[in-house]
C-alpha cells in the first residue's frame, strides 16, 4: 500500500510536550494526565445547552477535542463492537462516525489533535488515524498496540507523534508512531507487568511509567521522549508485582503515583535522576486504579477511602471531602478552582475547591469512562449509558482563553500559511507571534498569507484580550518548513526498509529488489548533506551517518524513483 511520506526532516531536537490551550487531546486532558483546565465550567446542571440522540452505548466514553469538534466513542457489549463519532461541539450535530471494519471491531477513540482523530481496535489490537473533517482512514499502525482504549489514550510528542502501548505479546511494551503514517519511530522493550494499563504520562523530554514484574523490581522509569531509551529508573518500589495504576505529572513536573498495594508516591526529575519527594500512606486500598488530579497551585486531588482527599506539595492531607459511592473515579480542576468529580457508578459532581460543598450534581448512568471534559467555552460534554449525549455550558463572562487552528503545519520554503483564531469567551484583540516567519506579528483575527522562508520548526503565540483579562497561548513545533529541494514524495514503504532504526552504529537500508545506479544522500535537521554516495548496485547497502544525535532524512534515487526515508540516530 502507497503513502505520502509527509518528510519529517526537521523534528525538534529539543523535547517539548504539545501544549493544548483549551482542548481535551487525550485522557486527562493532556500528555499530564493530571485533570487540570484553562476553562470554567457551568455554574449548574438545570437545563442542557444541547441534548443529541445517538447510536446506543453500553458504557459512556471518553470526550476528546479540538476546537469545534469533538469525538467519543460508542461501544455495544452484544456483541463486542463499536465506532467513533465526530460532533459539533456548538450543536452536538453527528459530523461522521468512523468507517465500518467488521461486527467485532472495537474502535475507541484514544485522542484529537489539529493532525488527525486517533482510535484503537481493541478487537485487533491496530492503533489508526482518521481525518478530522470526514473520517475516513489516513493510516493504520504498522505494529499492534496493546491498549485499551477506553482508559487510557496516548500521549503526544511536539510534533505530534503518538506514544502508545507497545504489542507485549512481541516484547514490546511502550512506542512512537510516526502521526503521518503510523511507522514505528522507536521501541522501548523495558517490561510492563499489566498490560493493556494507562501508566504512561509525558514531561517536557521524558515519558514517565513503572517498569518491572513479579521476578523484576518495580520502578518509576524515565524514557527519552526522541530516542525511546530508558535514560534513568528510581530505586525499587514495594508494594504487589504487578501495576495496574495510572501516573500523573503536575505543572512543575512533580511526578504522582500509587504503588499496587502500595503508597501514593511524588517525584520529581532533575534531568539526570529521580527523586522521591513523599509517600502518602492510605487509609484503605482499592480506588488507587483511579486518577490522580492536580491543582494549578499543584495540590494532588486523590481518592482514598472513598473519600476526596486534597494534598498539599509535601504530602500532607488539607481537605477531606463526604463519603461518595465510588468506582473508577476522575476529576477535573476548573480555572476558578471547581473541582468536577465524575464518580464511575452514574454520578458527575461539582465541588467547591475546598471540597466541603457539593454545587451540583448530575445523573450520568454509566458514565465509567468520562473524565469530565470541559471543552471550548467551558461546554461539558455529558456521555452515558443509552442513546443521549448532553452538554452544559456556562453562562458567565470572563476572560479569553487562547487557541487557533492552521491551514497547514508543513510548507516548503517560500510557502504561506493561514491561522484561524478559536478562542474561547469572545476575545476583542488578538497579537500573533510569527517566529521564523517574515511576518512577525499581526493584531488581526485571521491573519492568512504568512510567509516562511527559512526551512526549520518554529513555534507560534497567539495573546487575546477582553475587557475581563487576557490569556496566551505558545503551540510548539507548529510550523516545520521544508527546503525546496525536499518536496513530498510517494514511496512505497514494504520495499525498501532501513534497521536497525532508532542506531548509534552502521544503518543497512535493504530493498525488495535488486536496484541499478543508486545514489544514497543523507540530510541532517538543517537540510545540509551528511552523507552521499553514487553508482551503487544491488539491494542491501549499508551507510554509517556521521553527526549529533538527532533525525536524519535518507533519500534513496534508482534509475526508477525516488524515496526518502527516516533514520533517527542515538
Amino acid at each position: 500500500m502507497k503513502k505520502k511520506l509527509l518528510t519529517s526532516l526537521f523534528l525538534l531536537f529539543i523535547s517539548c510536550s504539545a501544549v493544548f490551550a483549551q482542548n481535551w487531546s487525550t485522557f486527562g486532558g493532556g500528555n499530564q494526565r493530571n485533570g487540570l483546565s484553562k476553562m470554567t465550567g457551568p455554574q449548574n446542571v438545570t437545563n442542557p445547552y444541547w441534548t443529541q440522540s445517538s447510536s446506543f452505548t453500553a458504557l459512556g466514553n471518553a470526550v476528546y477535542s479540538f476546537g469545534d469538534k469533538f469525538v467519543t466513542s460508542r461501544m455495544s457489549f452484544s456483541p463486542y463492537s463499536g465506532r467513533i463519532e465526530c460532533r459539533d461541539l456548538q450543536t452536538g450535530n453527528l459530523e461522521w462516525t468512523s468507517p465500518f471494519l467488521n461486527n467485532s471491531s472495537s474502535m475507541y477513540t484514544i485522542g484529537f489533535t489539529e493532525d488527525a482523530v486517533y482510535g484503537h481496535d481493541y478487537d485487533s489490537d491496530t492503533i489508526y488515524a482518521f481525518d478530522k473533517d470526514n473520517g475516513s482512514i489516513l493510516w493504520r499502525s504498522e505494529f499492534k498496540s496493546s491498549t485499551f482504549g477506553a482508559n487510557p489514550g496516548a500521549l503526544f510528542t511536539c510534533n505530534g507523534d503518538l506514544i502508545v502501548n507497545g504489542f507485549v505479546q512481541n516484547g514490546i511494551f511502550t512506542m512512537r508512531l510516526d502521526k503521518n503514517t503510523g511507522d514505528t519511530v522507536w521501541t522501548n522493550r523495558d517490561i510492563i507487568v499489566i498490560a493493556p494499563a494507562k501508566g504512561l504520562a509525558m514531561g517536557n523530554k521524558n515519558i514517565y511509567r513503572l517498569t518491572g514484574g513479579i521476578t523484576t523490581p518495580i520502578r518509576l522509569t524515565a524514557i527519552d521522549i526522541e530516542t525511546g531509551q530508558s535514560v534513568y529508573q528510581s530505586i525499587p518500589l514495594a508494594g504487589d508485582p504487578d501495576q495496574e495504576h495510572p501516573i500523573t505529572v503536575g505543572p512543575d513536573g512533580t511526578i504522582y503515583f500509587w504503588r499496587d498495594g502500595g503508597l501514593l508516591y511524588a517525584f520529581s526529575d532533575n534531568g539526570s535522576s529521580l527523586i522521591q519527594l513523599w509517600s502518602y500512606t492510605p487509609v484503605s486500598a482499592g480506588l488507587f486504579t483511579s486518577d490522580i488530579s492536580v491543582g494549578a497551585d499543584n495540590s494532588v486531588f486523590i481518592f482514598d477511602d472513598n473519600k476526596v482527599k486534597k494534598i498539599d506539595q509535601n504530602g500532607t492531607v488539607l481537605q477531606t471531602s463526604i463519603t461518595f459511592n465510588l468506582s473508577q473515579p476522575s476529576i477535573t480542576i476548573g480555572n476558578d478552582s471547581t473541582v468536577y468529580l465524575n464518580s464511575g457508578t452514574g454520578n458527575i459532581y461539582a465541588l467547591s475547591p475546598n471540597l466541603q460543598s457539593i454545587l451540583w450534581q448530575l445523573n450520568a448512568p454509566l458514565g465509567v469512562y468520562c473524565n469530565p471534559a470541559l471543552l471550548k467555552d467551558g461546554i461539558m460534554i455529558v456521555t452515558e449509558a443509552g442513546n443521549t449525549i448532553r452538554a452544559y455550558k456556562p453562562t458567565i463572562n470572563r476572560k479569553p482563553v487562547a487557541d487557533f487552528r492552521v491551514s497547514t503545519k508543513k510548507v516548503t520554503a517560500g510557502g504561506s500559511v493561514d491561522f484561524f483564531d478559536q478562542s474561547s469567551y469572545s476575545p476583542s484583540s488578538w497579537e500573533w507571534i510569527f517566529s521564523g516567519a517574515t511576518t512577525t506579528n499581526s493584531n488581526i483575527q485571521n491573519p492568512s498569507g504568512i510567509i516562511y522562508n527559512v526551512p526549520g520548526i518554529y513555534d507560534v503565540q497567539l495573546i487575546t484580550q477582553n475587557t475581563f483579562g487576557s490569556d496566551t497561548t505558545i503551540n510548539y513545533c507548529q510550523i516545520e518548513v521544508l527546503p525546496v529541494s525536499l518536496s513530498l514524495i510517494e514511496y512505497d514503504e514494504k520495499k525498501i526498509k532501513t534497521y536497525p532504526n532508532p542506531t548509534n552504529g552502521p544503518i543497512t537500508i535493504r530493498s525488495e529488489n535488486t536496484m541499478n545506479n543508486v545514489g544514497i544522500t543523507v540530510y541532517n535537521m538543517m537540510g545540509q548533506v551528511v552523507y552521499n554516495k553514487i553508482n551503487l548496485l544491488g539491494n542491501s547497502f549499508e551507510l554509517t551517518i556521521d553527526g549529533l544525535p538527532g533525525v536524519y532524512l535518507v533519500e534513496i534515487v534508482d534509475e526508477q524513483k525516488k524515496t526518502q526515508l527516516k533514520v533517527i540516530k542515538n
